[in-house]
């Protein structure tokens, strides 16, 4: 199976978005996102960003921002990849969907998709 039918399927799945980066922490590619970074959504700026993709866990790393906005960050010691997933809303209650303009499994442009958590979570274990 190649890599980029099953990031597919992982953004089919949890609605989020995925970038990919090289070991040093450099963009390499970006599925099913726009223009804006997913640390930039959870309040993150760029050097905080760059620390976090070079700290190389052996788990993955959930890390939270406002408005319930989540992102895993995956650490592929092997392929040396990271692979960060999300940003998604987390809050699945129909008021807050409405609030924000998210859609269940579903974006607006002003935000992210919202997706419950434990399917983000077993998305990211997959």
């Amino acid at each position: 199976m190649s890599d980029e039918f099953f990031y597919k399927q992982m953004i089919n799945m949890m609605g989020a978005p995925l970038y990919l980066y090289d070991s040093d922490g450099r963009l390499c590619e970006r599925t099913g996102s726009d223009d804006k970074e997913w640390w930039s959504w959870l309040g993150y700026d760029s050097e905080q960003a760059k620390d976090i993709l070079l700290k190389r866990k052996d788990y993955p790393v959930i890390y939270t921002g406002g408005d319930d906005y989540v992102a895993a960050v995956l650490y592929d010691a092997g392929g040396g990849r990271i692979l960060v997933a999300g940003p998604v809303m987390v809050n699945p209650y129909p008021d807050r969907q409405e609030k924000t303009g998210a859609k269940k499994y579903g974006r607006r442009k002003e935000t992210p998709a919202c997706c419950p958590l434990d399917v983000f979570i077993s998305g990211c274990l997959l």
